[in-house]
């Protein structure tokens, strides 16, 4: 774990040594705000991540990693009914758990348009 972290702080802050080892953060390895802005910028990285990844249409139905199953009672009433293939409820509601709401469409809204020949 301490390689791990060791290589993070590396890359972020471009100084070599100092992060964990026995657990301690070495003192002189990073002021505050190296760290802090070593956090921040973490933290955008994720935040940007997270979003390409899923926020697209059906972002969490394609990952199998994120995606929002069933409340147990309904996924156990969904596994029963499928063989009978009477299961397309729970797997529409499922969809739609897991679906991006679709962007709704454009509407021209007069307030903002340029006036015509006024």
């Amino acid at each position: 774990m301490g390689d791990l972290v060791d290589g993070a702080l590396t890359k972020v802050t471009g100084k070599q040594g100092g992060a964990v080892g026995s657990g301690k953060l070495v003192a002189s390895a990073l002021t505050p705000g190296e760290a802090e802005g070593g956090l921040r910028e973490a933290l955008a990285h994720g935040a940007v991540a997270a979003v390409l990844r899923v926020g697209k249409v059906d972002g969490f139905w394609r990952d199998s990693q994120i995606q929002i199953p069933l409340p147990k009672t309904l996924a156990r009433a969904q596994s029963a009914l499928k063989p009978a293939g009477l299961s397309a409820p729970f797997d529409d509601l499922q969809l739609r758990l897991n679906a991006l709401p679709r962007p709704p469409r454009r509407r021209r809204n007069r307030c903002f348009l340029a006036p015509s020949n006024r």
